[in-house]
């Protein structure tokens, strides 16, 4: 049997053009591994936006006196990613969706083992509107 991927759906055909849904299929290849950001930069033009991941190198100080001396903190970045706006959007509706699941399991996983959620502690659900405008 084929794959679903290899017989698009045709969802609409506007005159002189077929417009075909496909759906993608990810794959990871070995090369490519997972490293972690503890910081990052989102920068912008009018066309795209460059996303850029970093870890923050933490400074050896052990005293408050250290650590009043130091002025910066080196950050190399491990990644950077560019996309154009309109996936920028389904990004952050992405993150949002994912992030609001998150926060639902937290509260889930809290509450069986019967803790109380402090008020300031509670799990915080966006919500993301199209009709939301800039003023």
């Amino acid at each position: 049997m084929a794959d679903e991927s290899e017989n698009p759906e045709k969802v609409k055909k506007p005159e002189g053009l077929s417009v075909f849904n496909l759906r993608v299929q990810h794959r990871i290849p070995d090369n490519v591994g997972l490293t972690y950001s503890d910081n990052f930069i989102v920068q912008h033009t009018e066309n795209e936006f460059t996303i850029s991941f970093s870890q923050i190198e933490q400074p050896f100080a052990f005293t408050e006196e250290e650590y009043a001396q130091l002025s910066t903190v080196k950050a190399e970045v491990v990644a950077r990613i560019v996309i154009s706006p309109l996936k920028m959007r389904e990004l952050i509706k992405a993150l949002i969706d994912n992030w609001n699941l998150n926060q639902e399991q937290a509260k889930k996983r809290l509450e069986e083992f019967n803790v109380s959620i402090p008020a300031h502690i509670t799990p915080i659900i966006f919500t993301a509107s199209d009709d939301t405008k800039r003023e």
